[in-house]
């Protein structure tokens, strides 16, 4: 569990959130309502991710790099990028291994930890 203190920068924040993993997708929800952020998903199909990348308004966005069925997020990272709203990638794969296909973004190894997601979207997000 996280201390108690919360940035305030991060209340109010609305984050896509695209995660494969069921059970890591709720509790990474949970925690980033838990900092007061509002969260679009969690989604795990890039089809879902793709349109709410899109259509919605959002601050930033968490992209695991592999979605359900085996899609990768790099079209949603592109859409990211063409909107300029930036985005943590957070992969089980090596981080030297996605930057290349992600460019210049921060990126989690999984397992990560809730104060690594809280660290990282501080660091994106101006401060208060």
């Amino acid at each position: 569990m996280l201390a108690s203190s919360v940035p305030s920068s991060l209340s109010g924040l609305r984050v896509l959130l695209a995660e494969n993993e069921v059970v890591t997708g709720l509790a990474l929800s949970c925690e980033l309502t838990r900092l007061g952020c509002q969260v679009l998903g969690p989604l795990q199909r890039l089809e879902e991710a793709l349109a709410v990348a899109e259509a919605e308004s959002f601050d930033v966005a968490i992209l695991d790099v592999a979605l359900q069925g085996g899609a990768r997020s790099t079209a949603v990272a592109e859409a990211l990028r063409r909107r300029a709203i930036p985005f943590i990638v957070t992969t089980g794969y090596r981080a030297e291994e996605v930057k290349g296909e992600y460019g210049d973004c921060l990126v989690l190894s999984k397992p990560y930890s809730p104060k690594e997601v809280q660290k990282a979207l501080a660091r994106m997000t101006p401060a208060a």
